[in-house]
């Protein structure tokens, strides 16, 4: 089988592309660190930095976004927490859903008292709604879940 003149002219420059490449690529990569290396520390002062993955809490944004601040001389300092962020710091009371009715009215028995959609389950919250998996709340503590024992 003859090859035709005209793919050995195609095909010929491939590798000597694919290995220039990969030696521009490598010489490139080092003189870029070099350069960082050797003379980002020495000549423009860059800091030794250690990265750690970051774990974002989004409580921990709202927490700081409510924390009220006053500048003073030295820089700015905390003079006091809101309501807020006292109240998002206390832990909710647990409920149990023991029973869920689904009718044209829905029903549900959580610690022992029988409630329905709209119902105050504590003076900080009220039920929202009522699902077949569990009831929805709503209140101090913003929306939550309490879901139904099996």
């Amino acid at each position: 089988m003859k090859i035709p003149k005209y793919l050995i002219h195609l095909i010929l420059p491939v590798p000597f592309v694919v290995v220039i490449t990969y030696y521009a690529s490598h010489q490139i990569v080092s003189y870029i660190e070099s350069f960082f290396i050797e003379r980002g520390k020495a000549s423009y002062g860059f800091p030794d930095f250690q990265f750690q993955e970051a774990r974002l809490d989004r409580k921990i944004f709202e927490m700081l976004a409510l924390i009220e601040l006053k500048e003073r001389k030295g820089g700015l300092v905390e003079t006091s927490m809101t309501q807020e962020v006292q109240k998002a710091s206390e832990k909710p009371p647990k409920y149990k859903v023991q029973f869920v009715f689904l009718g044209k009215k829905k029903y549900a028995i959580i610690n022992g008292r029988l409630l329905r959609e709209g119902d105050p389950i504590s003076p900080e919250e009220k039920i929202v709604k009522i699902t077949k998996k569990g009831v929805l709340l709503s209140g101090r503590w913003g929306k939550r879940w309490i879901y139904l024992i099996e």
